[in-house]
């Protein structure tokens, strides 16, 4: 892993991070600023992070599957139905290396396994949102 002088903040691609483990989210939210130049809000449940929706749209969600209350899933297909966030590419972390459901069922863009590194997940979350998509998605 390297550290990379992180970008500006108009010109970061902004993440969505959820995770209802403490460490594993500050880490992670930490290592994608530091690592990916991207700008984080993370979120210790579904329920704030659906209902930040009002304040910001993300370009790119990363959600643990197994979340209390609302789990990984439900936000997915949530965010899937909301017309703010169906263009909105969903990266599942699960320690389950098989998904629920096949791919064409899922509302998940991609799957990651835990653990997993730092630099396939930021190469994860490149992959599904170029950053050309990035500056034609902030003048929409």
């Amino acid at each position: 892993m390297t550290l990379k002088k992180p970008r500006s903040a108009a010109a970061a691609l902004s993440v969505m991070l959820v995770d209802d483990e403490d460490d594993s989210r500050e880490l992670v939210g930490e290592l994608l600023r530091l690592s990916g130049g991207f700008q984080v809000s993370t979120f210790e449940n579904a329920e704030d992070a659906f209902g930040s929706l009002d304040r910001s749209i993300p370009h790119v969600v990363v959600t643990d599957v197994r979340l209390p209350g609302i789990d990984g899933y439900e936000l997915a297909a949530r965010l899937k139905k909301d017309v703010r966030t169906k263009h909105v590419p969903i990266v599942a972390m699960t320690g389950v290396a098989t998904p629920r459901a096949t791919d064409s069922q899922s509302p998940f863009s991609s799957y990651i396994v835990k653990p997993t590194s730092i630099d396939a997940l930021i190469a994860e979350i490149r992959r599904l949102v170029p950053r050309k998509s990035v500056a034609v998605l902030r003048h929409a």
